[in-house]
């Protein structure tokens, strides 16, 4: 995504109050002593949990406006990036989101596939609520595939 598409002010000031943490914390790096490597690794995992919030709020902004492509290959990102970070709550959600996707897009057998990840995934995680919206998204795409 280019910078001139970013046309959300929410997303904008996320992204902007994000790339001043990195400045300010690459400057205080950079007037240290000694490097320390520890605190940088904490600082990636920082930054990519912030990484992960902007684009999953960057992936449902255009899933709503009908930006379906960019949507998915953001949400595609924003996968990878749990994925990485081991972070299953945020995953089912972008999962779902993802699902959401494919259905509008009518790519059904991907939307399934998501939709039975997200289920998987609650049950992991024993969150009921997530397990009913998994489910009823997974029983909508069923239905229009003339399954249910």
């Amino acid at each position: 995504m280019k910078s001139s598409e970013v046309t959300n002010r929410a997303i904008a000031a996320e992204i902007a109050e994000d790339l001043d943490d990195i400045i300010l914390a690459a400057q205080w790096l950079q007037r240290q002593e000694t490097a320390d490597y520890s605190f940088a690794d904490f600082l990636n995992l920082f930054f990519s949990e912030s990484l992960r919030n902007v684009l999953d709020s960057l992936g449902r902004v255009l899933r709503q406006q009908g930006s379906f492509d960019q949507a998915e290959a953001i949400l595609q990102r924003c996968y990878v990036l749990e994925e990485a970070l081991g972070d299953q709550h945020s995953l089912r959600i972008t999962l779902n989101s993802l699902g959401l996707v494919f259905q509008k897009q009518g790519r059904l057998d991907e939307a399934i596939e998501a939709f039975q990840q997200v289920v998987e995934i609650s049950q992991t995680l024993n969150d009921q609520r997530q397990i009913a919206i998994g489910s009823n998204c997974l029983k909508e795409v069923l239905q229009q595939q003339g399954r249910v």
